[in-house]
């Protein structure tokens, strides 16, 4: 006859093998697993807390970054603004411009031709240190993004074919802006039609 089994209460210790009462909380353990040394709990911290200020470099790197574009922003529109604040003042003064060279050009005496050339040069000096400055054309063909043309003339050629004739009124600019367009004649080709 076996003995009968005894049955655990909750609260009871398992038996050991002897019989001897154990500890619940070394039922479990394993013999061969140490304790981990303190340096690495200490090595863990220190790559916590360099990952953690890596990524707060990142985010201010980033930060940074914006707030330069925002305050390059915030400068165009601030000579955008500027630009369109003075530009009938800029307008009112190339029309200045416009008639003394007009008086220039039809000028018979030399003293006179002179003395407008300089009020004229220095009133182009005025205009410049306000980067305001005329528009002058590398190439003889006809740019609609500066030019405005004014009137046609026949070209003896097809390769004449919108090619600037001549220059009415001078364009000005002010940095990357178009003030006034300068206006052109331009040359168009027609091919006679053959019967």
């Amino acid at each position: 006859m076996t003995p009968p089994q005894q049955m655990e209460s909750p609260g009871s210790m398992p038996q050991t093998a002897d019989g001897s009462a154990q500890p619940l909380d070394t039922v479990d353990a394993q013999p061969d697993q140490q304790p981990s040394p303190p340096w690495i709990a200490l090595q863990t911290s220190v790559q916590s807390l360099s990952d953690m200020f890596e990524s707060r470099l990142r985010q201010d790197k980033t930060k940074d970054e914006a707030f330069n574009r925002l305050y390059a922003e915030l400068d165009t529109l601030r000579r955008a603004e500027s630009v369109q604040q003075l530009k009938p003042f800029y307008l009112d003064l190339i029309l200045l411009y416009d008639r003394i060279e007009q008086i220039c050009s039809a000028q018979t005496e030399p003293a006179i031709a002179d003395l407008l050339g300089t009020i004229r040069d220095e009133l182009l000096e005025v205009l410049y240190r306000r980067d305001v400055a005329p528009i002058y054309q590398a190439s003889m063909n006809f740019d609609s993004s500066v030019q405005q043309a004014i009137g046609t003339e026949l070209a003896a050629s097809p390769d004449d074919n919108n090619v600037v004739a001549r220059v009415i009124r001078r364009g000005f600019r002010c940095g990357e802006r178009v003030l006034r367009p300068e206006e052109v004649i331009v040359k168009r080709y027609r091919q006679e039609a053959k019967t």
